[in-house]
């Protein structure tokens, strides 16, 4: 998970783990530093440690709105996910175009799946921009995935890249770099 606050607005990309505790620990971090509720959650795709903890997320702190890609879901977590953020009237969006959201003092830009090719490439990938500072999130984008984000998208600005999909080898390739 990658937790981002600008001017009281919050916002956490993923929340996923394999101790099967992550949305608590993701809540108990939130409590930590004073905040109840987040105003954005992005999962970028349904493998259990990146979206494995939303569901106890959602039971423990307020999301006002839930942005998921419109992926095929082998895992199961995508409808389990959704009937919970119903069940606590979240607000459901599918990234299936970029969307740009005022985000505190700056924005996050979200970016739709760029390839169809695995959930993995499937990833939905967010840039933060403020005002001459951003930061990238691919998930867990492969270096092919990676170039194609790169023909699409202007990131000749970007900051500081989260290592995509853990640092595995075959992410964040010199491309991207």
């Amino acid at each position: 998970s990658i937790y981002v606050e600008s001017g009281g607005r919050t916002f956490l990309y993923d929340c996923g783990g394999s101790d099967g505790n992550a949305g608590e620990t993701a809540a108990r971090f939130l409590e930590s530093h004073g905040r109840f509720r987040l105003d954005c959650l992005v999962i970028s795709h349904y493998d259990a440690d990146h979206a494995g903890g939303v569901e106890q997320l959602l039971n423990l702190v307020r999301v006002d709105s839930l942005f998921l890609p419109e992926t095929p879901d082998q895992s199961g977590l995508q409808q389990s996910i959704l009937e919970c953020a119903a069940d606590k009237g979240c607000d459901v969006c599918f990234v299936t175009e970029d969307l740009t959201l005022r985000f505190g003092n700056g924005e996050a830009l979200l970016y739709a799946p760029v390839s169809e090719h695995s959930d993995n490439e499937r990833s939905i990938a967010v840039q933060f921009r403020f005002g001459t500072f951003d930061m990238l999130m691919t998930g867990d984008m492969g270096t092919e995935t990676e170039q194609e984000l790169l023909r699409t998208h202007d990131l000749s600005s970007v900051e500081v890249l989260v290592a995509g999909h853990h640092g595995a080898k075959g992410s964040t390739g010199e491309a991207l770099l």
